[in-house]
């Protein structure tokens, strides 16, 4: 069961986002970054997050996962985020998650293209988002994403449909 995510739900995202980091990031990432504090600042970032208008934001049966989109980005769509609890990952959360912002994106901005992020080493991410027909489009330099220089790949669909139908 997958239902739109309410700013009530803020800290079970806020903890789920945390547990996802320091799950996949834990050797991309410093650890004082993926320390203590991060459980609090995840939450109060989607305290933020979810009263923003142009974002969705879906939630998994039980809190499992995530996923948040942000609708008319200067490069298309954005899937922000896309959490799955490490011990639930590939039984097929993720790409219900995926179908869910896919058909919300179909629907609202059907000719735009879809994008996304992956942290640089995030290997696991890159091999998901590629056998969903993802393609590579380049990777740069981000110091503003947690405070640290990091690289990142984007990742795209020429529109929601493509996104679609690699999930059909």
């Amino acid at each position: 069961m997958i239902r739109e995510a309410t700013i009530g739900d803020a800290e079970q995202i806020g903890v789920l986002h945390a547990t996802s980091w320091q799950s996949a990031y834990r050797n991309l990432m410093s650890a004082a970054k993926l320390g203590p504090g991060l459980v609090d600042e995840r939450i109060a970032i989607w305290r933020e997050r979810l009263s923003e208008p142009r974002r969705s934001t879906w939630i998994a049966r039980d809190g499992v996962g995530f996923i948040s989109i942000v609708i008319d980005t200067d490069q298309g769509s954005l899937i922000d985020n896309l959490h799955v609890h490490p011990a639930q990952k590939s039984v097929g959360i993720g790409r219900t998650l995926m179908r869910c912002a896919g058909e919300r994106l179909q629907r609202e901005r059907p000719d735009a293209c879809v994008y996304l992020w992956v942290l640089d080493g995030n290997f696991p991410a890159a091999r998901f988002y590629e056998s969903l027909d993802a393609r590579h489009q380049f990777a740069r330099r981000d110091a503003g994403l947690v405070g640290e220089t990091l690289i990142e790949h984007q990742y795209r669909w020429y529109s929601p449909l493509a996104l679609l139908a690699a999930l059909a």
